[in-house]
């Protein structure tokens, strides 16, 4: 493992397959079998059955997204910080995204935003031992090329819509590699006010009043003003603050 080097290799060693259920599974079932290199990336060009946050899934034409998964073993985390993996790896799309568009934005707690729609998300499977991440396993998934979606996804997006040009999937793949590497180094270097500072420029509705729903129906009026170290929102309610978990809240 590279994890006693200030290197995370990231895409060193890539597998591309034309058709997996998941990349976060496929993933899943190396790290069962083996101990694979640090930084090791599972693609496919259609995933049967790929899954965002929350159990959604994930919709995708062939040959026209990036669906990937990257191992590493972020032994340097507790599980008390694992949500700085979800800082770092939105950071990095939107870093290396921002070269061809303007305005992508990060939807709390990890989807990728461009023009108020949503072209991407992440998912994160960690595997634990005590109060420590042994590994972790970062699920992208990215609309490229993609310039129709199903009716029931009417905020969805691609970058090709949003640019009016098309991508060379590869080359985003290594960019977003690159771009990756930069920001877990930053994290594993303790650079956390860094991070932080960038994820909260870049949230979704930051500092605006917008309407929410609460998991019971209720909706009301907030504003984001935080996350906090372990990925709650901080929205102000009228005269007071609350913190609300990922299945706590919705954006209406």
């Amino acid at each position: 493992m590279s994890t006693s080097h200030n290197t995370f290799s990231i895409g060193k060693v890539f597998f591309h397959f034309p058709l997996l259920v998941s990349t976060n599974e496929q993933a899943s079932n190396l790290l069962a079998k083996s101990n694979p290199i640090e930084g090791t990336v599972i693609s496919a060009a259609y995933q049967s059955a790929g899954k965002g946050q929350l159990g959604n899934r994930w919709e995708s034409e062939i040959d026209k997204n990036i669906m990937m998964s990257i191992i590493i073993y972020p032994t340097f985390l507790s599980l008390a910080d694992s949500f700085k993996l979800n800082i770092a790896t939105s950071l990095a799309i939107k870093d290396y995204l921002s070269i061809f568009a303007e305005n992508i934005q990060i939807k709390w707690p990890n989807d990728i935003y461009i023009n108020n729609k949503k072209m991407g998300g992440i998912l994160i499977q960690n595997a634990i031992i005590g109060h420590q991440l042994q590994s972790s396993i970062i699920g992208i998934g990215l609309n490229i090329n993609q310039l129709k979606f199903n009716e029931h996804l009417p905020l969805a997006t691609s970058l090709s819509v949003e640019t009016n040009k098309s991508f060379e999937l590869q080359t985003i793949r290594n960019g977003l590699f690159e771009s990756l590497e930069n920001r877990l180094i930053q994290l594993k270097n303790r650079q956390n006010h860094i991070l932080e500072k960038d994820y909260l420029g870049a949230l979704y509705r930051i500092d605006q009043l917008a309407l929410f729903e609460r998991k019971n129906g209720e909706k009301i009026e907030g504003t984001i003003r935080n996350v906090m170290p372990n990925g709650q929102l901080l929205i102000e309610i009228g005269a007071h603050h609350e913190l609300f978990d990922l299945k706590e809240i919705k954006f209406l």
